[in-house]
């Protein structure tokens, strides 16, 4: 299971479950609270709302914060729109990994073009479970008893002891 670093008081989300329609949160300092959940849902938002209107929903997504909240989330919202299509770029030609190395590779790119985007610290914060998960995967492949196997039977594999060891 990935290690859970406990979250100082000052940064737990004063919305603790903020509603659906709320992209962004702050902490209790006012700060723009940046984690996994947060980062899905502004995902949500750029990727499905049409190009001529994101502006105006980002806007109304930040009403509700303080100034320097609402400007850091402007602001992550621009970063993200420029990391996705940095990501398309870089992967547009290239083919799903043959090898789990491969893939760690991949994930190595991945994670040094989130970090160039937002930073180390932001980009752990936003990407961090995931990247976990998925580097703990790619080596469970690479520990395949069947060495020779097609990735999807090994991915299978992984996941089941990935399982087990949750």
């Amino acid at each position: 299971a990935p290690l859970r670093r406990p979250v100082p008081p000052t940064v737990a989300p004063v919305m603790a479950a903020s509603p659906a329609d709320k992209v962004f949160a702050v902490d209790q300092a006012g700060n723009l609270v940046l984690d996994e959940p947060m980062r899905l849902r502004l995902e949500n938002l750029v990727v499905l709302s049409p190009e001529d209107q994101l502006s105006a929903r980002v806007e109304a997504q930040v009403a509700h914060l303080p100034p320097k909240a609402a400007a850091a989330a402007r602001e992550l919202v621009s970063r993200y729109e420029g990391y996705m299509s940095a990501q398309k770029l870089s992967s547009s030609s290239v083919q799903a990994p043959l090898l789990p190395q491969e893939g760690l590779a991949e994930l190595a790119e991945l994670r040094a073009l989130r970090q160039s985007y937002f930073g180390q610290a932001a980009a752990q914060r936003l990407f961090g479970k995931e990247e976990q998960v998925v580097q703990r995967l790619l080596e469970l492949m690479m520990e395949d008893p069947v060495p020779d196997a097609p990735m999807a039977e090994k991915a299978l594999r992984a996941q089941a002891r990935y399982d087990e060891e949750r």
